[in-house]
């Protein structure tokens, strides 16, 4: 998978991880959409809005478009979150620059 664009739905990307072999999801979180289970993503980004608090966890296509987002305080916690729901994430996250 390519790497992200610099914005993920008008968000800055700070880190993202393709989803791929590495990873197993839990099945302990449950995204809908338009109440249909949302298909496995093909990565995650982890992206902050201008002068927001905090951040967003998306699960992306494979075009980058947000396909679900989760808000959380911090990064860490977005990462958190990500573990939480695909496990193998914790070693699989790439920076990007600022």
């Amino acid at each position: 998978m390519n790497a992200p664009p610099k914005l993920v739905d008008g968000a800055r990307v700070l880190a993202y991880t393709p989803i791929d072999s590495r990873h197993v999801t839990s099945g302990r979180t449950k995204h809908l959409v338009g109440g249909v289970p949302a298909p496995r993503p093909h990565a995650l980004a982890i992206a902050r809005y201008d002068d927001a608090h905090g951040v967003y966890l998306f699960a992306c296509d494979q075009a980058w478009k947000t396909v679900t987002d989760t808000w959380h305080q911090s990064i860490d916690d977005a990462k958190a979150q990500a573990e939480f729901e695909h496990a193998g994430t914790v070693n699989t996250w790439i920076d990007c620059d600022p």
